[in-house]
């Protein structure tokens, strides 16, 4: 019987062992796995941080520049004399919207005015524009006390047809204004 028991003693033990070896693995293997986890979670949202930055500085960089243009293109109209078509357009077209601003399509002008000075403006725009071969025209027809007329439209060839409308005239638009 000795033998039996002594038997029995091995077997317990290396059954013992065995599991206290698998624990101790599993325990590790976890603690490994959390870590690791962790770490590459970390990473990935530092990564992600330092991308948003870059492209939160790229887009205000974009927004200023964009914000300049229509400061530069207000100020051109502020700066005294009247700016008439041909000066409009070649102070566009020395923009090179397309290659410098390629989220702008167009850049208007629109004229504002009393309707006891509509007949002089009107006058002097069917004079300019009729040069290009537009004919200028307010709409929609009708009196009103005030005007908000888009009168230049650069570049002429994208939206030339838009020339002449009154911004006054819808209700929502003439709030904003």
């Amino acid at each position: 019987m000795g033998i039996v028991v002594e038997f029995a003693q091995k077997i317990a033990s290396i059954k013992l062992g065995s599991w206290l070896g698998a624990l101790l693995s599993l325990g590790v293997g976890t603690g490994l796995h959390i870590s690791t986890s962790s770490a590459i979670e970390n990473d990935a949202h530092e990564r992600f941080l330092h991308m948003a930055r870059g492209v939160q500085s790229i887009l205000d960089s974009r927004i200023k520049s964009y914000a300049d243009l229509l400061r530069g293109t207000a100020s051109l109209f502020l700066a005294g004399d009247e700016v008439t078509s041909e000066e409009f357009r070649h102070y566009v077209a020395g923009l090179d919207l397309e290659n410098h601003f390629p989220g702008v399509e167009t850049i208007n002008f629109a004229r504002t005015f009393s309707d006891a000075e509509r007949p002089a403006v009107e006058a002097q725009l069917r004079r300019e524009l009729g040069a290009k071969g537009m004919d200028f025209r307010i709409r929609p027809a009708g009196r009103r006390p005030e005007y908000t007329v888009l009168t230049y439209i650069e570049p002429s060839t994208a939206r030339a047809d838009r020339v002449g409308i009154d911004l006054q005239a819808r209700p929502a638009v003439a709030l904003a204004l």
